[in-house]
């Protein structure tokens, strides 16, 4: 294997950042659920950000 398991999965999750930061809204969800390793929360509220990060472990 030339390339790590750890690059592929950064690629796919710098693809979806991508599609998310195109508005491409289909093509970001379709890569989303190919990340299920990656904590991901999109919200506008910063409010349930922060608790959502309370309520997770830190890694």
């Amino acid at each position: 294997m030339s390339v790590s398991l750890r690059s592929i999965r950064a690629e796919k999750l710098s693809d979806f950042i991508g599609a998310l930061l195109d508005g491409d809204s289909p093509r970001a969800q379709a890569l989303l659920a190919q990340l299920p390793e990656y904590p991901i929360l999109l919200t506008r509220h910063l409010s349930t950000a922060r608790e959502w990060l309370r309520r997770r472990p830190r890694e």
